[in-house]
């Protein structure tokens, strides 16, 4: 380790050579900052769909690319480890102390193609031979290259991987108006779900709930009344 450092970093004694070093050592660290923040604005959707979307049917679909970017796992048991993991893994050289250098990100990109046209990693070779053209078409891996730059931004981040607070905010807004859409839709399912189980319960008993008379001197069925107005004495089975 000491010899490392010794040929990567320039000694005191030449005071030139140091200033040059650290000189260049921040112009990286500015690139990368930007190239992160760059890749979090393009990259930070709600949906991968948005990022992804109108695909032919004969190029790999996104489904299937997230699903090859992460791990598998079944009953809580990793079963095969995805890209994202296995660039990690395979490429420590384009992190420095943990923390990913963005700069990389195109070397990220053509790790990925590697895998995904090889069929001994996909164990399929019609599956492999899709990927290969799909990554030959431009539409395609202009899509695919921002879909894949959300994921590892997201996972760098979970692992504090990354070094822009301004990426990290952005990709922390982005998950959170995320989990909010989602909260959002499962309360409007359910919503839906007590408005339907209401007009069904007032269709059954109709005549039972509380009612009220219209213009036309018609009785309509309040969908606001409560099971409490229900009286089930009178309710006879089957109907």
């Amino acid at each position: 380790m000491g010899e490392r450092l010794m040929q990567t970093t320039p000694s005191l004694l030449n005071p030139s050579n140091y200033i040059t070093y650290q000189a260049l050592k921040r112009q990286e660290h500015e690139i990368c900052v930007a190239i992160e923040i760059y890749l979090a604005e393009k990259c930070a959707r709600i949906h991968y769909a948005d990022l992804m979307d109108n695909l032919p049917s004969h190029l790999a679909s996104k489904d299937s690319l997230l699903a090859w970017l992460n791990d598998k796992v079944v009953k809580g048991q990793l079963v095969r480890k995805g890209i994202i993991s296995l660039y990690k893994q395979e490429r420590s050289e384009d992190f420095e102390y943990g923390v990913w250098k963005p700069i990389n990100f195109p070397l990220f990109v053509k790790y990925a193609a590697e895998k995904l046209t090889n069929k001994g990693f996909v164990n399929s070779r019609k599956l492999a031979e899709t990927y290969n053209r799909s990554f030959q078409d431009a539409v395609w891996l202009s899509k695919a290259s921002a879909v894949m730059g959300l994921k590892l931004l997201e996972e760098l981040h979970k692992h504090g991987q990354l070094r822009s607070v301004t990426a990290k905010a952005i990709l922390d807004m982005n998950e959170r108006s995320r989990e909010l859409l989602e909260k959002t839709l499962v309360l409007s399912a359910e919503r839906q779900e007590t408005m339907i189980f209401r007009f069904n319960i007032c269709a059954i008993y109709n005549g039972t709930l509380k009612s009220s008379t219209n213009s036309n001197g018609k009785r309509n069925c309040n969908g606001t009344a409560s099971m409490k107005s229900i009286d089930f004495t009178n309710v006879q089975a089957g109907h």
